[in-house]
């Protein structure tokens, strides 16, 4: 019977590894419980959190007079006076690692005989068998409905990718035109030098044909003999610069801008014709010098064609955004790629790990294994959720999807029972201290959004802390907030690093070896400014780190 009783154990773990349905297992469960029980009546019922009904999973359906009283279930064991003739009720409950009722298992019998140390051991181990079962569906159901999130957010980012490209190939066909318009007024230009050699009216002629800037003529005194065009009112320079004005006598060109037109005379003077751009009063022009000649072919003038180029050069930034914009989307998607891949294979591997080993430690003697196997299985299924959680998190924030939604609540006493929570995931030894100046604190914050807040900085000052240490958490406040101050004993932040410790990705030098996103900072810094809130920091190399978190008590809103 024994050897029975440990193959079929030794098969409902390898459905739990195998990721069986939930009623699957909870059948084979109770194929196990009914072979060493056969004068009881059993069941297997699963609770609804949500609504606080049990759901049948196997065996005999639950009497509504025995699923009403969900309070008793938070013993380990309980008998209840039946109602249709049976002597004896007992129900055992199935508690999650962090003491929640997940479901029961109840056996019933005709007599009231008690159950012998060996027969509750075996529902025991049974029990444990369903919760572990119960868990790692709930897991699995997580972590799918998760990977379902993040493909979606993938492929998003892939389309913003598209969209952006699309209006990046826009921009330069704008450019295009405006560069062939260009091109057009260059040869323009260049028509009108050849037939306006001395002639003034000529040159007037041209100058009216570039009404996005202006022409001039100057000699190699560097005086100006004509000037004309649309761009010399819209600058104030129409009433200066006009003809017989000597470089030198133009008070609003600086000393350094008079020594660059004197050079490009001098060039000009000496056969070349150049072009290049310049910015003067937040306005650009294209420039194109030529030499002017008489009938003997020597050169007596330079002609300075400005064109103002500014809306082109607003197109031109326009693109370089786009392009960098582009490029920003790109970078993050590919790192976004990396990342998830490289952080989920981490947990994903140790999960596997552990499952094997699982099926390996059915002896007896071996609970304490088997324990330390599964509880590093539910670490790594936390911190996938944590990365996950992180991805999600930074999609609805691009999105601006996300909205602070304040509700009032006791801040220590919340922060004391999430304290609680986090205690299965620290380090040997450690110890988390959560102190206050008052016994509680009420305050108006969305109460989601502070959860991620201080989960991220526990969790980091777990992961950074070593074994054996102390992690401080103080609640205080001042005249309009509440102040949240977290400090622990880890090996810090590079002072040359400190700049970056906000910035999506970032990761410093010395915690390459860490597992992390490089989101979480970035993430609790955007939670907390939705809440009106501030975060600030003190780190030293090999001496930990305090970080405050500022919160209005009061809803601004």
């Amino acid at each position: 019977m024994q050897e029975i009783l440990k193959d079929n154990t030794r098969d409902i773990l390898d459905l739990i590894i195998q990721n069986k349905p939930i009623k699957i297992i909870c059948v084979q469960i109770m194929k196990t419980l009914e072979a060493y029980f056969k004068e009881e009546t059993l069941s297997i019922a699963l609770l609804d959190q949500e609504n606080k009904t049990f759901n049948h999973l196997s065996g005999s359906e639950l009497p509504k007079y025995i699923a009403s009283k969900i309070n008793i279930f938070l013993k380990n064991e309980y008998d209840v006076d039946d109602k249709n003739g049976l002597e004896s009720y007992k129900i055992f409950p199935m508690m999650s690692a962090n003491e929640k009722i997940l479901g029961v298992i109840t056996i019933s019998n005709i007599s009231s005989t008690e159950h012998s140390k060996e027969e509750k051991d075996f529902i025991e181990e049974m029990s444990q068998l369903a919760t572990i079962a119960i868990e790692n569906n709930y897991n699995n159901k997580t972590l799918r409905q998760n990977e379902i999130k993040l493909t979606e957010y993938a492929q998003k980012l892939e389309q913003k990718v598209q969209q952006r490209t699309k209006e990046v190939m826009a921009t330069v066909q704008k450019l295009i035109v405006s560069n062939l318009n260009l091109e057009d007024q260059i040869r323009l230009a260049q028509l009108a030098e050849s037939e306006a050699i001395s002639n003034k009216n000529i040159a007037s002629k041209i100058a009216k044909n570039f009404p996005n800037g202006f022409v001039a003529v100057m000699n190699k005194h560097a005086q100006v003999m004509f000037a004309e065009g649309d761009a010399l009112a819209q600058l104030g320079m129409k009433a200066i610069f006009k003809e017989g004005m000597k470089l030198d006598d133009i008070s609003f060109f600086s000393q350094g801008r008079k020594q660059e037109i004197k050079e490009n005379i001098r060039k000009t003077f000496s056969g070349e014709h150049l072009s290049f751009e310049i910015k003067y009063k937040k306005r650009y022009f294209a420039v194109n010098t030529a030499p002017l000649v008489d009938k003997n072919n020597i050169i007596t003038n330079v002609l300075h064609v400005y064109n103002d180029i500014s809306k082109q050069k607003d197109i031109e930034f326009a693109i370089q955004n786009a392009l960098e914009t582009e490029q920003e989307l790109n970078d993050l998607k590919s790192r976004f790629i990396s990342m998830a891949s490289h952080e989920f294979r981490t947990p994903l591997s140790a999960i596997l790990t552990s499952a094997i080993l699982i099926g390996k430690q059915n002896g007896q003697g071996k609970e304490e294994k088997r324990e330390k196997y599964l509880a590093q299985i539910e670490r790594n299924v936390n911190n996938l959720t944590v990365i996950l959680n992180d991805f999600l998190s930074l999609s609805k924030l691009e999105e601006g999807k996300l909205v602070a939604i304040p509700e009032r609540f006791d801040l220590v006493s919340y922060s004391e029972k999430l304290v609680k929570e986090i205690n299965m995931n620290l380090k040997k030894g450690q110890i988390i201290n959560v102190s206050s100046l008052s016994v509680d604190l009420f305050v108006q914050l969305d109460v989601k959004l502070l959860n991620h807040i201080l989960n991220n900085l526990l969790s980091n000052a777990i992961k950074y802390s070593p074994e054996e240490s102390i992690i401080n958490l103080h609640i205080s406040k001042d005249e309009e907030n509440a102040v949240i101050e977290i400090t622990d004993p880890g090996i810090g932040i590079p002072l040359e690093e400190q700049k970056h410790l906000f910035l999506r990705f970032f990761r410093a030098k010395n915690a390459a070896n860490i597992e992390g996103t490089g989101l979480g900072l970035n993430i609790v810094k955007q939670y907390t400014e939705l809440m009106d809130g501030t975060i600030q920091f003190k780190s030293e190399i090999d001496s930990g780190t305090t970080v405050w978190v500022s919160l209005p008590i009061q809803n601004k809103q």
